[in-house]
């Protein structure tokens, strides 16, 4: 089952297991628990996604670069600590 965050229209829990995702003041969700997803991190002026940090056995981070016309043109990955 899944739950809203109470008033809003974002995802808060699912399957009853506590508050598996976090929002930022804009809606953008910025952590998800159940991806193994602990950090996304927003541009504050466009709102496009700046990086993703995932743990777990995959304990990668991927960067994002955006044109003036918001393309992504440039994706860099790190993995290890």
């Amino acid at each position: 089952m899944n739950n809203l965050d109470y008033g809003t229209n974002k995802l808060q829990i699912t399957a009853r297991s506590g508050n598996d995702y976090v929002n930022d003041a804009n809606g953008n969700i910025t952590t998800a628990t159940p991806k193994n997803i602990p950090t996304i991190s927003y541009d504050p002026f466009t709102q496009m996604k700046k990086s993703i940090t995932v743990s777990g056995s995959l304990n990668k981070t991927m960067s994002f670069n955006y044109s003036a016309d918001n393309e992504r043109v440039l994706k860099t990955e790190s993995s290890g600590n």
